[in-house]
């Protein structure tokens, strides 16, 4: 982060939560340019890939069970 943004940073960080807030608002909604139809069909376009992916081989699922058990030692530290 440049030392001006750091600055902008500090002083943002002195004002009142809800001017932070929108501030915050402001500059994230610069970046909501894509359409809800651009991010669907991107989607599109991933799952498919990733359908592909299980077709040819290239990845291997796992059962539905196997992957539970590992994200919950996962969420309680066990691995």
């Amino acid at each position: 982060m440049s030392s001006a943004a750091k600055k902008i940073l500090e002083e943002v960080l002195q004002l009142p939560l809800d001017e932070q807030v929108a501030i915050a608002e402001t500059v994230l909604s610069r970046y909501e340019a894509e359409s809800q139809e651009e991010i669907d069909e991107a989607w599109k376009v991933e799952v498919r890939r990733r359908i592909e992916e299980i077709r040819s081989g290239k990845v291997k699922t796992i059962p539905w069970e196997e992957a539970r058990a590992k994200l919950w030692a996962r969420a309680n530290g066990k691995t």
